[in-house]
C-alpha cells in the first residue's frame, strides 16, 4: 500500500527495474475504517506523508488490511509497517490478519502519533493486544537491539520494532 503519489511512482519504478513481477501496488491508505482520507505532506514522496480525514492533499481510498485481506482471500507472512503515526489506525483496522502473520516489521513513530493528536499509549497497547514479541531491531533509547519491550514501556522518538 503506498498513498502517496510521487512515492507510489518511485516505488513502481523501483519494482519495474528490479523485474519483481511478484508485486502489487495499491494506492491505498491502511486506516482503521474504508472511506477516504487525504495524504498530507509539504513535499509529498519524501517518506513523511501522514494520512488525515482532512485537510488539502491528495484524497485517497482507504481500507482496513482485516478487510483487504478478506475480500482478496490471503494472510500475508510478513507485514512492513511504516505510516509516519498512524500506527493507531493500522493496528486496529487490522487486528484479525496482524495476529495471524509470522512477523510484523515496524517502525514506531513516537513524536508523529502524538503531532497527530494520539496517545503513543494507544498504539502501544494495540501492538502489545496482538499477543506477541515486540523486540528491538535497531538501538533506541539506551536499548540495545535485540531487547523484548513489554507492555508497560512506550519508547520515546522512532523505533523499529520485530513483532512475531
Amino acid at each position: 500500500f503506498e498513498p502517496d503519489p510521487v512515492a507510489r511512482a518511485a516505488l513502481e519504478r523501483n519494482i519495474g527495474i528490479n523485474s519483481a513481477h511478484n508485486i502489487t501496488v495499491v494506492p491505498w491508505a491502511v486506516t482503521a475504517q474504508s472511506g477516504s482520507v487525504n495524504v498530507i505532506n509539504d513535499s509529498l514522496g519524501d517518506s513523511t506523508s501522514q494520512i488525515k480525514t482532512s485537510g488539502n492533499g491528495p484524497k485517497v481510498t482507504s481500507v482496513t488490511l482485516d478487510a483487504f485481506c478478506q475480500r482478496e482471500g490471503f494472510i500475508p507472512s510478513v507485514i512492513k509497517v511504516d505510516v509516519e503515526g498512524g500506527e493507531a489506525e493500522v493496528l486496529a483496522g487490522g487486528s484479525s490478519i496482524l495476529q495471524k502473520a509470522r512477523a510484523i516489521l515496524l517502525e514506531f513513530h513516537e513524536p508523529e502519533i502524538r503531532e497527530l493528536g494520539s496517545d503513543p499509549k494507544l498504539s502501544w497497547e494495540l501492538l502489545f493486544n496482538l499477543g506477541k514479541r515486540v523486540v528491538l531491531l535497531s538501538p533506541s533509547s539506551g536499548l540495545p537491539a535485540g531487547t523484548k519491550l513489554e507492555p508497560n514501556c512506550v519508547l520515546p522518538g522512532n523505533s523499529h520494532l520485530l513483532i512475531y
